[in-house]
C-alpha cells in the first residue's frame, strides 16, 4: 500500500523541523506501539490532500509505503517505519492544487444558491409564525421539518458528489504517480542490467 508524507525543505518533519527523512528506509527510534492513531511514530496521509492539510506549510511531497501499522483512521496510518520510494514532482502537485481549487470552486458555487434558497425559505417561514410563534409552535415546528429533511437531502447529495470527486482526483493523481514510480525503477533496473 502506498501513502504520501509531506514535509518542508530538504525532507524536514512538519511536526519536528530537526528531524528530516531520508529517502529509502526511515526506522522510528520510538514509536508508540499503542493502536492509537496519533502517537510517536510515522503519520502518512492516505491522499495528498490529506498530507497537505497535516502539514500546511509544506513544500514537498512524497510517495512512501509503512512498516507496521499502528494506528489507521479515514485519512492516514501511523507506523514504526516509513520508506521514502520518491519526491513526486512538483508539476503533479501543481496539477493536482490546481483540480482541487476547480472542485471547491464548483462545489462553493452550487452550494451558494442552495444555501440561500434554503434561507430565503427558512425566513419565510420564520416570518409567517413570528408573531404567533408560542402558540403555533408545533405547527411551525411541523413545516419547519420538512423544509430541513428536503435541503439536508440536497446538502448530502452535493457533498457526496463533491466527495466522489475528490477520491477520483486522488486515485487519478496516485496512478500518476504510481506509473511515475514505476518508470524510475525500471530505468534504474535497465542501468544495472
Amino acid at each position: 500500500m502506498f501513502y504520501y508524507k509531506a514535509t518542508l525543505e530538504n525532507m524536514a518533519s512538519g511536526y519536528d523541523p530537526s528531524f528530516h527523512y531520508n529517502m529509502g528506509l526511515n526506522i522510528h527510534p520510538n514509536s508508540d506501539t499503542s493502536s492509537v492513531t496519533c502517537g510517536r511514530g510515522f503519520h502518512l496521509a492516505k491522499t495528498i490532500r490529506y498530507a497537505k492539510n497535516y502539514v500546511n506549510n509544506a513544500t514537498e511531497f512524497y510517495l512512501v509505503t509503512a512498516g507496521k501499522i499502528l494506528g489507521n483512521d479515514n485519512t492516514k496510518i501511523r507506523s514504526d517505519e516509513c520508506n521514502v520510494l520518491l519526491k513526486i514532482p512538483q508539476s503533479i502537485i501543481d496539477a493536482y492544487r490546481a483540480k482541487l481549487k476547480l472542485l471547491d470552486d464548483d462545489y462553493r458555487a452550487k452550494l451558494e444558491p442552495l444555501n440561500d434558497d434554503y434561507e430565503a425559505k427558512r425566513k419565510l417561514l420564520d416570518d409567517t409564525f413570528q408573531a404567533k410563534l408560542e402558540p403555533l409552535d408545533d405547527v411551525y415546528r411541523a413545516k419547519l421539518k420538512p423544509l430541513n429533511d428536503a435541503f439536508q437531502a440536497k446538502w448530502k447529495l452535493l457533498g457526496d458528489a463533491f466527495q466522489a470527486k475528490l477520491k477520483l482526483l486522488d486515485e487519478k493523481t496516485k496512478i500518476e504517480i504510481l506509473a511515475l514510480y514505476e518508470r524510475g525503477k525500471n530505468a534504474a533496473q535497465m542501468e544495472t542490467s
